[in-house]
């Protein structure tokens, strides 16, 4: 080593910081720039993961009490949809499974070529709908079994198998929710609520091709 010009040196110092291991929940000093990732099994972590959203995920309730909820009386079912939003919303850290958020009007299953009445939201579909209107509450989406099973307006939208449904408010404005129907009929989802001024709706009122009006409705009972 002489020879060569070589000499041993001390270490140099290691710079550090705590990592919370998620396999122990221990927290222990990794190098400052290395990933410890190699630590854990990823797959493992996953199917945890996925487990604990399982275990925790909602689902449609199909009875109450031992009863079928299709044998409920309406306004009983549509409570038990509002209850069931509630709970939804209120999920921490978000909203995981899928629900039962309305139950079309017949002449608007049919309108929409649906083999079922019952409409689902998802949770994708509730966790891209928050950030664009983080205006809403629970209460504002408690509405929704309302404006699906009776609307003022159904009107044509832009893709095949979609609707959208239009109630006007005490204050002038309109609630807006979009449908949407599978591809085989099978089933039908909640896609969003909107807020829209007069002059939005009644413009898309009349540029698009409206397909119910419940005025029209009343008059020829």
């Amino acid at each position: 080593m002489e020879r060569n010009g070589w000499k041993v040196e001390e270490s140099p110092s290691i710079e550090t910081h705590p990592w919370r291991n998620p396999a122990t929940g221990n927290v222990e000093q990794v190098p400052v720039g290395i990933d410890p990732g190699f630590q854990s099994n990823q797959g493992l972590e996953w199917a945890k993961a996925e487990k604990e959203r399982a275990r925790v995920a909602m689902r449609p309730i199909t009875h109450v009490n031992e009863r079928p909820v299709d044998e409920l009386p309406v306004s009983v079912r549509r409570l038990l949809q509002k209850e069931q939003i509630a709970k939804f919303y209120g999920m921490k850290p978000r909203s995981v499974g899928n629900i039962e958020v309305g139950t079309l009007h017949p002449a608007i299953q049919a309108i929409l070529g649906s083999c079922t009445a019952v409409v689902t939201m998802s949770d994708d579909n509730l966790y891209k709908n928050r950030p664009h209107h983080p205006e809403f509450t629970a209460q504002d989406y408690q509405r929704i079994p309302d404006i699906i099973a009776d609307p003022d307006y159904v009107v044509e939208d832009n893709t095949a198998g979609r609707v959208i449904l239009l109630n006007k408010l005490a204050d002038g404005y309109y609630d807006r929710v979009s449908l949407k129907r599978t591809q085989d009929g099978s089933e039908n989802y909640w896609l969003g609520l909107l807020y829209q001024d007069s002059k939005k709706a009644e413009r898309m009122l009349r540029r698009r091709k409206v397909l119910y009006r419940k005025k029209q409705q009343d008059d020829e009972k």
